[in-house]
């Protein structure tokens, strides 16, 4: 990806949150100018300065790569265990009006993660009940 967009996206999100390029680098230990360059694409940025920016404009290291956060909200969380029944549950959901997904959830260090279905019952769903 050109570091020109990636510095558009920056600015962007840093002008939504009324952040000056200055405030900006004081949050993140950068010269103003450094932030302009970043914004700008004359400088590339290294990745742990990408999670420093991130963090400071209270927004995902994806969203400085213009990939939007999800707005999937889900109404219930269900934890199955085997791949064919969250197959069959899913599938229920589905034909019920239930848009549904499938995450990864970490836990402790250590301990290995498991699989949740994430469902949300769509508005268009309720309307035609």
């Amino acid at each position: 990806m050109d570091s020109s967009v990636i510095g558009k996206n920056i600015r962007t999100i840093r002008e939504q949150k009324k952040l000056s390029q200055k405030r900006l680098g004081e949050m993140i230990g950068k010269a103003e100018s450094t932030i302009g360059n970043y914004e700008t694409g004359a400088t590339d940025i290294p990745c742990s300065t990408l999670l420093d920016i991130a963090k400071a404009l209270e927004s995902g290291p994806e969203e400085l790569f213009g990939v939007k956060r999800d707005d999937f909200n889900p109404t219930v969380e269900l934890r199955i265990y085997t791949k064919e029944d969250r197959q069959a549950v899913s599938g229920i959901l589905v034909m019920n009006g239930y848009t549904v997904r499938q995450i990864k959830v970490p836990r402790e260090k250590g301990k290995s993660n498991y699989l949740c279905l994430q469902a949300k019952l769509e508005e268009s769903s309720l309307e035609s009940q």
